[in-house]
């Protein structure tokens, strides 16, 4: 079974708007990512958005796993470049205990500050010809999705607002990408290099 089936049969996801970074494209980045899995079995993903947490993330999966879909932005440029290239030495699955990033990974890098987060995947597969329409999910049971700059990446229920007022005015996106989060899904990242207790 391919990962969009299984992803399609999980009420719950993480849906994420995916451009290119720091002049890397969106295909090379996913390659690198891809190339992360087969070296050492787990890439980590940097998302900078408001609407998500680790601690969430892995509540979410610990119940059952989840997959991440990255889908193309609204139009054109929707999706900024960006141009941070700060390199994440250190994770966290709590915020106190510290371990280095794996050795043989790929750097892994964006705009870090002190709550800088990361998803954990295990599966990556790209090469869809599918369009995702946005108004099939929600963030809470009454809530449509809300995807915008700041917030690009949310959690995501299967379920349709109905005719929510606030739902999003161009709901199809292409599907970009599918990944599989791994244990432990969703990490804190740092520039220092640390080791144990912080």
């Amino acid at each position: 079974m391919g990962l969009i089936d299984e992803a399609m049969q999980n009420s719950k996801c993480i849906i994420s708007v995916i451009g290119s970074h720091a002049g890397e494209g969106i295909n090379n980045i996913l390659d690198r990512k891809k190339a992360d899995i087969q070296k050492i079995g787990k890439t980590f993903w940097i998302v900078k958005s408001s609407t998500i947490s680790p601690s969430e993330v892995q509540g979410i999966c610990n119940a059952t796993p989840i997959y991440t879909l990255f889908i193309g932005p609204a139009s054109k440029g929707g999706a900024k470049d960006t141009k941070n290239e700060t390199v994440a030495k250190s994770y966290s699955e709590d915020y106190r205990i510290w371990h280095p990033l794996p050795e043989h990974l790929t750097p892994v890098t964006g705009k870090l500050d002190s709550q800088t987060t990361a998803l954990v995947f295990d599966r990556i597969e790209t090469g869809f010809d599918e369009m995702i329409n946005l108004w099939d999910y929600s963030e809470q049971d009454d809530q449509p999705l809300k995807l915008s700059l700041g917030r690009s990446t949310t959690h995501a229920i299967q379920k349709d607002p109905k005719n929510h007022p606030d739902r999003m005015k161009s709901p199809h996106r292409k599907l970009i990408a599918i990944a599989r989060l791994v244990k432990p899904y969703a990490v804190w990242v740092d520039s220092k290099l640390k080791f144990g207790v912080d």
